[in-house]
């Protein structure tokens, strides 16, 4: 089962994600034309191999949990695709709130755990 059909654009910082079925987004790189298309139902994309300016960031759900802590993309509180490693606790609480696929609820979990415990390293007092 397909968890997440984006692309990541190195270059640019640009995330591009299929949402649902029949959502086509296109996008431009190096003034070239692309798109992907089908969410969680299929991949369907433009892009052909390996592409030098295209990162693919497609998740699955016989991923390792750390593959998705690492590439897997939600909205932001402004409603811009970010990834998740980046947002603070509070994004994270809000999207595992409406998360449904336990691999990504449980790398979610992980990752609010692992900030926790760095937040309270930083803020309790030494000696």
């Amino acid at each position: 089962m397909i968890i997440q059909n984006a692309v990541f654009i190195p270059s640019t910082g640009e995330i591009y994600k299929s949402w649902h079925r029949h959502d086509y987004v296109a996008f431009e790189v190096e003034g070239q034309s692309y798109f992907i298309d089908g969410g969680n139902e299929y991949v369907r994309t433009s892009v052909l191999g390996d592409h030098p300016h295209i990162k693919w960031i497609c998740l699955y759900d016989d991923d390792d949990v750390q593959l998705i802590i690492d590439t897997y993309v939600s909205k932001n509180d402004k409603g811009n695709n970010k990834f998740v490693k980046s947002m603070s606790i509070p994004e994270l609480e809000r999207v595992l709130e409406r998360m449904k696929h336990p691999l990504v609820q449980e790398a979610l979990t992980i990752m609010i755990s692992q900030k926790s415990s760095l937040l309270d390293m930083i803020i309790e007092p030494h000696g």
